[in-house]
């Protein structure tokens, strides 16, 4: 089974591919592609928050009651054994997950290996895809959004991050 791992940012086109997705989860199971509901109805969220960096819960993890290193390890379980019934329930000859947060949340290498680790349980066949556009354009979009969410830090901090290369 393959794995197709979509990371783009939001205000890139995530929200309506996923919209896209879900409303077209019934014809793609059909045709053989699984577009997990255990992971997020349209955003797999869940994902992101099962395997974003223990050490320092985000705004998400929190407000969602999986703040502490114990409850993200219990949502982490709980969401490969629901993965893993799915699965075996469908047989699918691919697996669609989405989710705008692993594009632009998971900066650290640990996180990107837990990511790996956790999906990598069901495939060792798993193709990246992200939606990308001019980079000032991107970095325009990008950072406009994360100000109307009410971003705590300056953007100089990802510009240092991607610098350093991660």
């Amino acid at each position: 089974m393959r794995i197709y791992l979509h990371i783009g940012l939001p205000c890139m086109g995530s929200p309506q591919l996923q919209n896209a997705l879900a409303e077209k989860r019934e014809r793609l199971a059909q045709l053989g592609y699984l577009f997990p509901r255990a992971l997020g109805a349209k955003n797999h969220t869940r994902l992101y928050m099962a395997v974003s960096a223990p050490d320092r819960p985000e705004m998400l993890r929190l407000a969602r009651g999986h703040g502490s290193a114990q409850r993200q390890a219990a949502l982490a379980q709980e969401l490969g054994l629901a993965l893993a019934r799915d699965i075996a329930a469908t047989q699918p000859r691919a697996l669609i997950i989405s989710c705008h947060q692993l594009g632009d949340g998971l900066a650290q290498r640990d996180e990107l290996q837990r990511l790996h680790g956790f999906l990598s349980q069901f495939s060792a066949d798993i193709r990246v895809i992200a939606h990308i556009d001019a980079q000032p354009l991107a970095l325009g979009r990008y950072y406009a959004a994360q100000v109307f969410e009410e971003r705590a830090t300056p953007l100089q901090r990802d510009l240092d991050m991607a610098q350093a290369g991660g």
